[in-house]
């Protein structure tokens, strides 16, 4: 999920069949012709005329039985649909209030997203996960999947809840993330895992990825050893604030004259960082994030 792509646009739900042409067309006796979109779709129904008029319409496997929503994705030539449930989407999202609120949602009951199928589905995974509505299966912890939910809980006007849970999930699975990347990453899986650990406050994979890169000085964990090496476009994509604070690391670590895997990073509040040492060294650099 791109940040440049607006939060206006992000969920748009299906334009209707206008009804004034449906109205006009009578029968020789004046009556009004009965149209499936004259009632309101049944929230089970896949008889709805949009979802007949998609030949190359597949539900996903995981999201095919159970809800009254169905959101449409594009892959290459093919739509992919997930039935998910109203409520879910309602706790988890302004923007899809919105959209769930529409005149044009009620007539299509489906809602149309640009993003990549892989992108949604590991959004809808963890919204039905963190939802007392429906258990959902469980989500996978890949740095892909991750970074997208972080995108939409960012972006979308998410409850701050959604972010502590992304958070705790996260922290939880901080030793796999670190270990998926591997020992020679290229630079962007490194900035990708970095941007993460940052924009979550996510300390304990802080930990994880301090502590790899202390072992690798080859390939993308060069990056916080050296992150003057970086590309325009890798500066801009990791973003000056992060990228300063690596700038912080790399000269603490070449003043103090220690390791990495020596330094933590501690989060007491949203405007501020430290650069906390370990095993007693008196270290407690104040980095600002504002």
């Amino acid at each position: 999920m791109s940040r440049a792509t607006s939060r206006a646009s992000f969920f748009t739900a299906m334009s209707p069949t206008s009804r004034n042409s449906l109205e006009t067309q009578g029968s020789s006796n004046g009556a009004k012709p009965h149209h499936p979109l004259h009632r309101r779709p049944s929230p089970y129904d896949l008889t709805h005329p949009y979802l007949k008029s998609h030949p190359n319409l597949e539900l996903h496997p995981e999201f095919a039985v159970d809800g009254d929503v169905i959101i449409l994705c594009r892959e290459d030539e093919n739509v992919v649909g997930f039935r998910v449930r109203s409520s879910v989407l309602r706790a988890s999202s302004g923007v899809f209030v919105q959209e769930l609120n529409s005149a044009r949602f009620a007539d299509t009951r489906t809602i149309v997203s640009r993003d990549a199928v892989t992108d949604m589905h590991a959004v809808l995974r963890f919204l039905h996960l963190g939802s007392s509505d429906h258990a959902g299966p469980t989500i996978s912890p890949t740095l892909r999947d991750y970074t997208a939910i972080l995108a939409f809980v960012s972006l979308y006007d998410a409850p701050p809840a959604l972010r502590s849970l992304l958070r705790w999930h996260v922290e939880g699975c901080a030793a796999e993330l670190v270990a998926e990347v591997g020992a020679e990453p290229n630079d962007k899986e490194v900035i990708a895992i970095v941007r993460l650990a940052h924009r979550l406050r996510a300390e304990a994979l802080w930990k994880e990825i301090l502590d790899k890169s202390a072992e690798n000085m080859s390939a993308g964990w060069r990056v916080l050893h050296d992150p003057w090496t970086l590309e325009e476009d890798d500066i801009e994509h990791l973003e000056f604030r992060l990228w300063s604070l690596l700038i912080l690391l790399s000269r603490v670590k070449g003043t103090v004259g220690t390791t990495l895997d020596q330094l933590t990073l501690h989060y007491p509040n949203a405007k501020q960082v430290n650069v906390v040492g370990k095993n007693g060294q008196k270290l407690d650099i104040v980095h600002t994030l504002v």
